[in-house]
């Protein structure tokens, strides 16, 4: 099943005339950081169906550490979490490397909207749209993303 999802990245990415970056053993690396520990295997299971090598934490203290050793290629992120506002981590994340950011976040749209545009490049998705909203954002970012690479 992950070797077909990962011909139909390779397959779509070549219709979009983009050579992947990704070789069948480098799958898109995503971080989810969450504190719903529903959400987070939820998330998990449906984007690693997809094809994607996903990392799950609700410890936004263990965030350095894991962008350190999986380096991801994209983060989701919620927006209110207990410990640290999910912006208060993007702006870290972003300090710390150049990787693109998903709020997933259950807040009204005008506010989700907000925070996405507080940091550069970052889009939102509200979770009322599902894993699969998700997943079509976390795509496009991926593809967008490889495509300015490949003009780079």
């Amino acid at each position: 099943m992950f070797a077909l999802a990962r011909t139909a990245w390779r397959e779509k990415l070549s219709s979009m005339g983009i050579a992947s970056q990704w070789t069948s053993h480098d799958k898109p690396r995503v971080l989810v950081i969450d504190d719903d520990a529903a959400v987070l295997q939820r998330t998990h299971d449906y984007l690693s169906a997809k094809g994607l090598s996903v990392r799950t934490t609700a410890n936004v203290f263990e965030i350095p550490s894991i962008v350190g050793t999986f380096r991801p290629n994209l983060v989701v992120l919620d927006i209110r979490m207990p410990a640290l506002s999910g912006e208060g981590v993007a702006t870290t994340l972003q300090r710390m490397c150049d990787v693109p950011i998903i709020f997933y976040s259950a807040v009204p749209v005008d506010e989700g909207r907000g925070a996405a545009r507080q940091h550069s490049g970052a889009k939102f998705v509200s979770k009322a749209g599902g894993v699969r909203e998700l997943f079509q954002g976390i795509e496009t970012m991926l593809l967008g993303r490889t495509a300015k690479e490949t003009q780079d």
